[in-house]
């Protein structure tokens, strides 16, 4: 089953995603904060947008 967003939320298909310093940082336990697993690094992506939940303003289908 596809995922759905929950309010606010936004369900996108990825087209490409970067892996910055803080990203390798964290995956070696060397940022001020870690997150608990799972983790998947990468914070910044691009894609298109496939879902919009409730509440979401200024982004279309």
């Amino acid at each position: 089953a596809e995922p759905r967003p929950g309010p606010g939320q936004v369900r996108i298909r990825v087209r490409a995603c970067g892996v910055n310093f803080a990203d390798s940082l964290i995956t070696r336990g060397e940022y001020q904060k870690q997150p608990q697993p799972p983790f998947s690094p990468g914070f910044e992506v691009a894609g298109e947008v496939l879902e919009l939940a409730a509440g979401v303003q200024g982004l279309s289908v």
